[in-house]
């Protein structure tokens, strides 16, 4: 009896990620030149906005002494968002994460996601709740 109940979790388990791996769309990919920064965990195409999956900004006005320099946290990590799009170059292939009742978008650089590369900066944090790569990456 415990070997069948350990095959159907199994079979339900792999059946969960056939359907999850069935459902992720097409990625939409823009230009870099495309891409209007607003701060440092969205941005802007045309007229949507796309907010990055497992970021939170820091709160206004807040400083982080970064690299021994305290500069203010949200203009910093709006700062670290454009430079790692306009140094990069490359188009930016985002996938919907929407859910739980907010909006994000995994946005990758070059096979980097832009939200892990901006946790490592130190500039923002991860969004309280976001899965634990978000929170592993966190400076």
């Amino acid at each position: 009896m415990r070997a069948l109940m350990f095959v159907l979790g199994a079979m339900a388990a792999i059946f969960h990620a056939a359907v999850s791996l069935a459902s992720v769309s097409e990625p939409l990919v823009f230009d870099h030149r495309a891409v209007s920064v607003i701060d440092g965990a969205s941005f802007k195409v045309g007229d949507t906005i796309y907010h990055l999956a497992g970021v939170a900004l820091p709160e206004q006005r807040q400083t982080c002494d970064h690299d021994g320099t305290p500069k203010r946290c949200e203009r910093a990590a709006a700062a670290e968002l454009r430079k790692l799009i306009e140094l990069q170059a490359s188009p930016i292939h985002c996938f919907d994460h929407s859910g739980a009742g907010h909006l994000s978008t995994a946005c990758f650089l070059n096979d980097r996601e832009l939200s892990i590369l901006l946790l490592e900066s130190g500039y923002v944090a991860a969004r309280p709740g976001a899965p634990l790569h978000y929170v592993a990456a966190e400076r």
